[in-house]
């Protein structure tokens, strides 16, 4: 049986006790010190309270000791002596249990126990200092209460001192000196809570939400009486209860969109799911701390642009308030980096898994007991509605949840003047008190809990070491080193680090009371003015495009599961001659590209000169997330700025141009910082990643095409320069090969750019590149192929992940090099593919696992990608009739696909990767190739019907619901640039098979 150690205090983070009798019996040892600190806390309560001081207050203040700090403290220490101790057979009894009874024995030992701690000094210390913060803390609470209590009254309380049910302490984190929200229960159901902190933000905001309501926000929100007491408050306590309608829960979610749409006002974070509490219809948030959060200032350094970037895109969004389902990465107990999702829209079941996985207690209660490290159940939180016993989720409601936020986003636009003035309502929140959440809880705690490992309590100077640890954090901050050493010294202490900042102030002020001027960009209420004053039409679509975002994450569907549009057919030419080699109606196509530029233009998230966009993303482990786009082809700025690079070209309008240029600048700049970080630190930035999917690849592949549109090769030739040295490096650590993810992909960028900025040089790094892709792969007989981890050690075929996409690689690199060994593992890569065929002949089976279907008709996987791989390869192979053959069979699975029904034609979306634009690439390239009247008909009527499933529709992306994303191969880009390369393929060139720019080498 494995169960948690961490004790009942820290059930938030996913944690709960091993048996007590195990951990009490355990903790036996340092019961003299904890006796001792309850009797100095029973004395100077009452020495402070006088009469005040009742028998029942006393006990209930001495009731809790502070049991998950000693356990983290002395537990692991116990543990290692009982297995020392058995190891050496020192232990008697005849049963595992009976040898974990005669150790507790040995523990009631003086000179045993005393050996202990001698052994461990610095146990005492923490103990001592556990003990004295629990004393202090636990004094001014008692001194609080009891000055105080005359006025909770305000609160609902018609109760006295000795009426005193139950005080449920360390309801929150522990902070400056072991001090957390209690919870105090009287008889009769009364409770209120104690924050032995500020609580002037949630008393204006309970104003704010007053204001609301009287001009005219419905459901109106109900309001949490609040009562400040300057350096701490009480506020009314709020418990879970069920909706007893579907109405009900539709105003739950209705209000909960209204929340969010004022939350994002004021610049809002940190609203998880314990963070609200479901009482019926009415949302409840609590902790309303982190209001009027201002920028903290950025370093300068290389390494920090990137992150500054990526935060200022994602904090200019309603995703930054924590409501919206949302994985975020944070670090486990034992060091691991996890993700999980605790926003305040998800959760809500029954039972769920610990995001990470938390220290257990193996065997607990016998003499082999050991620590392990694993996801536990953790208890339900109660954020969402239930009806019937039912949770009702977020995803469910999402229309309701909408017409909440928008009702309450023109609310604020509408009275922005007022909010706004001189003496206005924001005005009442200067010198409120805004928390900054600079790090995980779930992080800091594991940084607490590794601090108190037997090697550490055992040596000071190890500790320390171990301790300055925290001091690496924060490099992303101009005051980076001061904000460390804040969190040093607040870990130090045993505490949770926290940090805080006036509403209209720009210092910092750290938990263990250091303050640190100018570490804020600019003050909070400041910022809440600016976000308040860029209220506006195209502001409230992205906004509501994220939330739409966000509900589909949080169903998290698989790509099988997006529907199929069937759109009729009809089979008559599309406004031109049939049979005609000509586009079709190519302004009308080029006029839907020109829209897409447009609205990627209104999307466009800009911070600090730089630009970028938000975009779902597939995560590994499965599911999606919206996330800043990098630098890559395939969901990032290259491939969109690929897409307005040649929008530009074909429309000649300056807008398009100028985007383009813009983002040109921008990843040339984060390139630099990239390549400066990896000197400066002696490892490789995350940036310089490569195939489609990676950084350096995109960055590499943009820049050819910008350098031949605009005869611009300088950054070009100085990427090429700057990362040439340590290309073979980063090559040869590829495990992937694919052109999606790796080598591949890689070359046929660096083929590309040599055609363009050819040099010696250059033909040397693609021979010696690509002669690594070929020596990674199988031999079997006269065929090669690439198994890799990432799918189960599986060969695929196809052009994404497959033989096809790496023989294209190997191919194009032997006709800069000239090595034909290059030429002939091409070969051999297709005849592998070829070998996967079934005994009907059915090619380019997709054998990814866990895929419901035996075959895809798509460019990832699938014969339009094999078959555009092998147009390609005709260019280098020359006349082959198994290329030929090839190329036929592709196209009639194409064909057959889309004829397959008679009545219409299938859309399952307009994406390039698996949607209807990759394959009329394909379509449209062989159908002009070989003038076959047939394939062109087809391919005419297919695009009718991608232009009446848009018309329907909408801009059907490759994503859950076919929502809106800005990237190439799934995205909005992808789209805009398949339109133009149906319109003017001389122009537009393939970059489906990352070809060289028209015109080039």
């Amino acid at each position: 049986m494995s169960l948690p150690i961490w004790i009942a205090e820290s059930v938030k983070y996913g944690v709960r006790m091993a048996p007590e009798h195990a951990i009490d019996s355990l903790l036996q040892f340092s019961k003299r010190n904890v006796d001792a600190a309850a009797a100095d806390l029973i004395e100077r309560v009452q020495e402070r309270l006088g009469s005040l001081a009742a028998e029942p207050l006393l006990h209930h203040l001495t009731a809790a000791p502070p049991r998950a700090g000693l356990a983290r403290i002395v537990l692991r220490i116990l543990v290692l002596e009982l297995n020392v101790q058995r190891v050496e057979g020192l232990l008697h009894g005849a049963t595992p249990a009976e040898r974990f009874d005669f150790f507790l024995a040995r523990l009631s030992d003086t000179d045993f126990t005393r050996r202990i701690w001698r052994d461990y000094p610095l146990m005492h210390a923490e103990c001592h200092r556990l003990l004295a913060h629990w004393v202090s803390a636990r004094c001014a609470f008692a001194e609080h209460l009891a000055a105080d209590f005359g006025l909770l009254h305000g609160l609902g309380i018609q109760a006295d001192l000795r009426e005193i049910d139950e005080i449920s302490f360390d309801a929150g984190d522990s902070h400056e000196g072991g001090r957390s929200v209690a919870i105090v229960h009287f008889g009769r159901g009364q409770s209120v809570v104690y924050k032995p902190r500020a609580v002037s933000m949630e008393a204006r905001f309970q104003a704010l939400l007053d204001w609301v309501n009287a001009k005219g926000f419905e459901p109106r929100l109900r309001t949490v009486r609040v009562l400040d007491r300057g350096d701490h408050g009480w506020l009314e306590h709020v418990g879970g209860g069920e909706c007893d309608t579907s109405a009900a829960v539709e105003r739950f979610y209705r209000r909960q969109g209204g929340y969010l749409a004022l939350l994002h006002a004021l610049r809002a974070r940190d609203l998880h799911m314990d963070n609200v509490i479901a009482a019926g219809e009415h949302p409840f948030l609590v902790d309303l701390e982190c209001l009027f959060t201002g920028d903290l200032n950025a370093s300068q350094a290389d390494s920090a642009g990137d992150e500054a970037l990526m935060r200022g895109l994602f904090d200019s969004t309603v995703l930054a308030v924590g409501m919206l389902p949302f994985s975020r990465p944070r670090t486990d107990a034992a060091g691991r980096e996890t993700s999980g999702d605790v926003s305040g829209l998800n959760g809500g079941g029954d039972s769920r898994l610990s995001a990470g996985e938390l220290p257990q207690w193996v065997d607990a209660g016998t003499d082999t007991m050991r620590l392990a490290y694993g996801r536990v159940p953790v208890p339900a939180s109660a954020n969402l509605p239930r009806l019937y016993g039912e949770v009702r989720r977020f995803d469910e409601y999402r229309d309701v949840f909408l017409s909440g936020f928008e009702r309450m986003y023109r609310l604020i636009r509408t009275h922005a003047d007022d909010l706004l003035a001189e003496g206005g309502l924001l005005e009442t929140f200067r010198g409120a008190r805004a928390r900054h959440i600079l790090g995980a809880t779930q992080t800091y705690n594991a940084f607490l809990w590794a601090s108190c490992h037997p090697h550490l309590l055992g040596a000071a100077e190890q500790r320390e070491k171990y301790l300055d640890r925290a001091l690496s954090r924060q490099k992303g901050l101009a005051l980076g080193a001061e904000i460390a050493a804040s969190e040093r010294a607040q870990l130090a202490a045993g505490d949770i680090p926290i940090f805080t900042a006036d509403a209209d102030g720009t210092c910092l002020i750290g938990g263990d009371g250091r303050v640190i001027p100018g570490a804020l960009a600019h003050d909070g209420l400041s910022a809440v003015r600016e976000r308040i004053a860029g209220f506006g039409d195209d502001d409230l679509l992205r906004q509501r495009w994220i939330v739409e975002c966000a509900a589909a994450t949080a169903a998290a569907p698989d790509l099988d599961s997006s529907p199929v549009f069937r759109v009729p057919r009809d089979d008559k030419p599309v406004h031109r001659r049939s049979g005609s080699k000509e586009a079709p109606d190519a302004g009308t196509v080029v006029g839907h590209a020109i829209e897409i530029g447009d609205e990627l233009i209104r999307s466009a998230l800009r911070h600090e000169g730089e630009v970028g966009w938000l975009g779902l993303a597939s995560v590994s482990g499965g599911g999606w997330q919206l996330l800043p786009t990098g630098l890559d082809l395939y969901s990032g700025n290259s491939g969109i700025g690929l897409f307005f690079a040649y929008l530009a070209r074909v429309t000649g309008q300056d807008r398009f141009h100028e985007l383009a240029r813009d983002i040109s600048y921008g990843i040339v700049r984060r390139m630099e910082r990239a390549i400066s970080f990896g000197r400066r630190e002696g490892r490789q930035n995350a940036i310089l990643t490569l195939g489609m999917s990676g950084g350096l690849t995109g960055a590499l592949y943009f820049l050819t095409h910008w350098a031949a549109l605009t005869a611009d090769t300088v950054p070009l030739t100085r990427l090429i320069d700057d990362v040439a040295p340590g290309m073979e490096e980063i090559c040869g650590a590829d495990e992937i090969h694919d052109v999606i993810g790796g080598t591949a992909g890689h070359v046929l960028a660096l083929c590309a750019a040599w055609s363009v900025a050819p040099s010696h040089g250059l033909v040397g790094l693609i021979g010696k590149v690509s002669t690594h892709l070929a020596e990674r792969g199988v031999r079997t007989g006269d065929q090669i192929s690439w198994p890799t981890a990432q799918f189960d050690g599986l060969a695929l075929g196809g052009f994404a992940h497959g033989a096809s996409g790496i023989a294209l690689a190997l191919a194009r690199a032997a006709r800069v090099t000239g090595d034909d060994t290059q030429l002939e593992t091409a070969r051999a890569a297709l005849r592998f593919e070829r070998s996967l065929r079934d005994e009907h002949g059915e090619a380019w089976p997709d054998l990814r696992p866990n895929v419901p279907w035996e075959t895809m008709v798509a460019w990832c996987h699938g014969a339009p990608g094999a078959g555009l791989a092998r147009l390609a390869l005709a260019e280098t192979l020359g006349d082959d009739r198994s290329l030929a053959a090839d190329i036929e069979l592709a196209a009639r699975m194409t064909a057959d696909y889309y004829e397959a029904a008679k009545e219409y034609y299938p859309v399952r979306n307009l994406s390039l990767c698996h949607g209807e634009l990759g394959n009329l690439d394909f379509l449209w390239s062989v159908a002009r190739k070989t003038g076959e009247g047939d394939l062109l008909r087809l391919a005419e009527n297919v695009t009718a019907a991608v232009l009446a499933a848009q018309e329907d529709y909408g801009w059907i992306c490759g994503v859950p619901r076919g929502l809106r994303t800005p990237g190439l191969l799934l995205g909005l880009a992808g789209i805009g640039l398949g339109y133009l390369r149906i319109a003017d393929p001389a122009r537009v060139p393939c970059l489906l098979t990352l070809d060289a720019p028209a015109g080039a080498l």
